[in-house]
């Protein structure tokens, strides 16, 4: 069985490195239009970049949502400690 995905549109999260920039070039290659997105802005163009160099078609899209700041120093201390009230 031979699977075409010609014409239908794969949304991709993570392309800029590892297994996101993997499987968009997997998917362009089966003829499926990819749309690229990653925390790193200049990951998701080079991605789209290698897959049109290839024949196929990549667009980078908007930015991921970024991470989330980490907590301030005193979290712990204010929420009540550790769970389970023991100290760490």
């Amino acid at each position: 069985m031979t699977l075409s995905l010609t014409n239908r549109t794969a949304l991709i999260t993570g392309a800029s490195a590892g297994l996101g920039r993997h499987f968009a070039g997997v998917l362009a290659a089966a003829g499926a239009p990819v749309a690229l997105a990653a925390r790193r802005r200049e990951g998701p163009g080079a991605t789209a970049a290698g897959i049109e160099a290839a024949g196929g078609r990549g667009r980078a899209g908007p930015r991921a949502a970024p991470r989330r700041p980490p907590p301030p120093p005193d979290a712990r201390r204010r929420r009540g400690g550790w769970p389970g009230g023991g100290r760490r």
